[in-house]
């Protein structure tokens, strides 16, 4: 399983393969991330909040077919984050 760099926000990966990332929100009520990407490049295999007390939700992610794309995440108050992924 593919992991990131928190410095670069870049993930690499074989075609088919999973990768995860955890994303921590913070404790508004109800709030959740919503996530923008490629459905050509990349699928949403499973998205769960792991723990409850700290708000952090996992996305589980598959590799469809080589190429480079990203994943958008973004979260109430004008929270952003964007990883690059890069697909062989």
């Amino acid at each position: 399983m593919a992991a990131y760099a928190e410095d670069t926000y870049r993930i690499e990966v074989k075609t088919g393969d999973e990768f995860a990332i955890a994303m921590f929100g913070s404790t508004l009520a109800g709030a959740h991330f919503t996530t923008s990407y490629d459905d050509r490049f990349i699928s949403l295999a499973d998205n769960r909040t792991a723990d409850a007390s700290t708000r952090t939700e996992w996305f589980l992610f598959k590799a469809i077919r080589p190429g480079k794309t990203e994943i958008h995440f973004s979260y109430p108050l004008e929270y952003r984050k964007v990883f690059s992924i890069l697909i062989r």
